[in-house]
């Protein structure tokens, strides 16, 4: 009779390739896994032992290619959570048994695709497993290989060498020979992927604080606020703040990359009216243009602003020329900060068209200039400026714009006061009360521009931004669209990341931008942007 293996009788093997840029990838088969009838026997191991053995590899993140089912079915359904209690991320990217990636994995891959190639590059460790540790995990390999630089057939060879048998059958194979090189923008995605996925992070912190004043939330929470994320059925929900978002992306991937100011403008009003339909609760209209609003995770109404349902509602966009009301809530500034990517790439028409964007629904300049200078701060981030480089301009393009409309606002003089409260030594909590609630654009902006210049993580910039006597999530969405921008994907807790309950969608729309060629410079050495401020 066949004794049982175990973590202690067969340890966990790792055979590792090295990349090009000193990182390695280790495959393995599944830790912790009970298999009875294996080809190579009956196992029982230990999750914990194996991990240990991972993690003193040197493993920064751990690939699971199994299916949720089997990890059930093979005695680790709780393998992510383990993982991430070591301080390990964990990227789940399932794949059918002996099948080559399918569409989800593909989705999911815009995400950590991006984040693994950072680490390798980086000379970071990686550990891929499925199963047995064979076809799957050898397939994913051979693809970071390829997109490292390797030829396909020189990938195969590389992870067959370490690891006979890898890439079982020949789809799988097939599958890894039709790779090409990558041809997104890597640095693009990481900025693109920190400031949206940021954003609607610093929004799922701060959209259940909304409404709340900050004694209410220290009586609830204890003195320090609210420090920690609320699941929902271990998912994070988001608000109408990156619903709207969101829909900002789906505007621009259907406009194009460098869409004239008309087509951009026209297409965002769609998209904002497809928005509006996911408001009533049923299905969706005839009328709706793109395919986010068929979407079940943006059918639900989420504390939609009144100003954004009332102007949609009326059917007419406003301009800043004419303006559709006279409001200057944090609406038009919340929804736009992926126009600072457009092209061209000058800060003006950047301005002028989220300036343009934020009109639609937002009258007052208050409004609109705050998502204007929003967009040019987002846009000088992805250029490469330092922190201070990037509000400076941000601020210069602004004086300029409302001086030569003969336009008096608010906005500047709220952003001065942030700078200049973030320079102090007060408490953010009494320095935040000082600029008002976050309801109106100037407001929002400022906090958020303090909570980041404060921090020294994102996670502090988020809170800080959202543990306030007014619009929460707003404010904290806005703090964790800038702080992803500076700092992309590497700023931003994965553990809270794969938890966002439109994750999938804000793939698919920032990988639409990534094939339409988008581009942006590389996030720099440091993580915080306090320290671009000296």
């Amino acid at each position: 009779m066949m004794s049982i293996r175990t973590s202690h009788t067969h340890p966990l093997r790792i055979d590792s390739v090295r990349t090009p840029g000193g990182g390695r990838i280790g495959l393995s088969l599944c830790p912790g896994k009970h298999q009875i009838g294996a080809r190579t026997g009956d196992w029982r191991r230990d999750l914990e032992t194996d991990l240990q053995v991972i993690r003193d590899w040197g493993a920064a993140a751990v690939v699971t290619l199994m299916e949720t089912p089997e990890l059930a079915r093979f005695g680790v359904p709780e393998l992510g959570e383990t993982v991430e209690a070591l301080g390990l991320d964990w990227y789940h990217l399932p794949i059918r048994d002996v099948q080559p990636p399918g569409p989800g994995f593909e989705r999911r891959w815009v995400l950590y695709g991006t984040r693994l190639r950072q680490r390798l590059r980086s000379g970071e460790n990686v550990l891929i497993h499925c199963l047995g540790g064979l076809g799957r995990s050898g397939t994913v390999a051979a693809r970071l290989l390829v997109e490292l630089g390797f030829e396909p057939p020189l990938a195969l060879a590389a992870v067959r060498a370490v690891r006979p048998g890898s890439v079982e059958t020949a789809d799988q194979e097939a599958y890894v020979r039709a790779l090409r090189p990558l041809y997104w923008n890597d640095a693009f995605l990481d900025r693109a992927l920190g400031c949206v996925l940021g954003g609607a992070l610093g929004d799922a912190f701060g959209y259940p604080i909304e409404f709340h004043r900050l004694e209410q939330i220290r009586q609830q929470f204890g003195p320090a606020g609210l420090c920690e994320l609320l699941f929902t059925d271990d998912q994070l929900q988001v608000s109408d703040d990156t619903q709207m978002t969101l829909f900002t992306l789906e505007g621009m991937v259907r406009a194009g990359r460098v869409a004239d100011a008309g087509s951009l403008i026209d297409s965002l009003s769609h998209a904002y009216a497809d928005w509006l339909d996911t408001q009533d609760g049923g299905p969706a209209s005839a009328h709706c243009r793109g395919l986010l609003a068929t979407r079940p995770a943006l059918r639900q109404r989420r504390a939609p602003g009144n100003t954004c349902l009332s102007a949609l509602q009326s059917g007419r966009p406003g301009t800043p020329e004419q303006p559709i009301n006279d409001s200057k809530g944090c609406g038009a500034v919340m929804r736009v900060a992926p126009l600072g990517w457009i092209e061209p790439a000058d800060p003006r028409h950047r301005f002028e068209q989220a300036a343009r964007a934020g009109a639609l629904t937002h009258g007052h300049p208050d409004g609109w200039a705050g998502g204007g200078l929003l967009a040019v701060l987002i846009g000088e981030l992805h250029a490469g400026a330092t922190f201070t480089e990037a509000l400076n301009r941000a601020k210069t393009v602004t004086v300029q714009t409302l001086h030569a409309r003969g336009i008096q606002a608010d906005l500047l003089d709220c952003i001065e006061r942030a700078e200049q409260l973030a320079g102090t030594d007060q408490s953010p909590p009494s320095a935040i009360a000082q600029l008002g609630h976050g309801w109106v654009g100037e407001e929002a902006l400022a906090i958020a521009l303090y909570a980041v210049q404060r921090a020294g993580s994102f996670t502090e910039a988020v809170r800080h931004a959202a543990n306030h006597d007014g619009d929460s999530d707003s404010t904290a969405s806005i703090a964790g669209q800038i702080w992803g921008a500076w700092a992309g994907l590497a700023a931003l807790p994965m553990s809270w990341v794969r938890r966002l309950d439109v994750l999938d969608e804000a793939l698919d729309l920032i990988g639409a931008l990534a094939e339409q060629g988008y581009r942006a410079e590389p996030v720099a050495g440091t993580d915080a942007p306090l320290s671009a401020l000296s």
